[in-house]
């Protein structure tokens, strides 16, 4: 009797064991397909980074293109004020010499006229550098909105790059621990498989022992 409940006990260890193995095998499924979703995520955030990295060296591009317009566009305007200030000396130069020679127009009708002259140039570098400078201040306006739109463009760039980054240790991290799921799932799996063999053993050299007994006493072996 004590032959067959040991008996019974190896077989209910060796069923169990079994299913031990099935539920490793399971185990090992799922991990896989988990492995396989984390390299999928790895290879988007990947692609992202790339992505960021591109638009932000476009963004310093042109954010250095805008400052160097910009630095032009500065020396034009201190040049076009320094000819605004040269023409506004020599017009308020030739003011005064035409009013001089205003007062003694009948004794100094040559000088008169020269002054004419010299107002009239002095008018004409005045409008023009006028214009020039009316342009230059469109071109820092210009230069102005091209570098506050780098300025934004670079800023999404960097955003994008540090959630790209941030995704990307999620992802490492995810992988981590799916790889130690996945050692511990191989170990109970060989585990699973050895308590399967030794049960095994047992199993059959309790079946055996049982026919040894049974031959050796007949009727009488329980």
């Amino acid at each position: 009797m004590a032959l067959v409940a040991d008996r019974f006990k190896k077989t209910h260890i060796y069923f169990s064991e079994v299913k031990k193995e099935i539920a490793a095998r399971k185990l090992e499924a799922r991990w896989k397909r988990d492995w396989l979703a984390a390299i999928k995520a790895h290879s988007k955030a990947i692609k992202a980074h790339k992505f960021s990295w591109k638009a932000m060296k476009a963004a310093l591009a042109k954010r250095l293109a805008a400052d160097k317009h910009h630095k032009l566009s500065v020396a034009a305007l201190e040049k076009a004020t320094k000819k605004r200030t040269a023409a506004l000396k020599a017009w308020k130069h030739a003011k005064e010499v035409h009013a001089a020679a205003d007062k003694a127009m009948h004794e100094a009708e040559e000088v008169h006229a020269r002054a004419e002259k010299a107002m009239d140039r002095a008018r004409e570098i005045f409008e023009d550098a006028d214009v020039v400078m009316t342009k230059a201040e469109k071109t820092a306006a210009a230069a102005h909105k091209a570098h506050e739109a780098s300025v934004k463009a670079h800023k999404k760039s960097v955003e994008a790059d540090e959630a790209a980054d941030r995704h990307e240790r999620k992802m490492a991290r995810a992988r981590q621990s799916a790889y130690e799921g996945h050692e511990g799932a191989k170990a109970d799996h060989a585990d699973a498989i050895k308590s399967k063999s030794d049960a095994r053993a047992n199993a059959v050299a309790a079946h055996i022992a049982v026919k040894e007994h049974t031959a050796a006493n007949g009727m009488f072996a329980l």
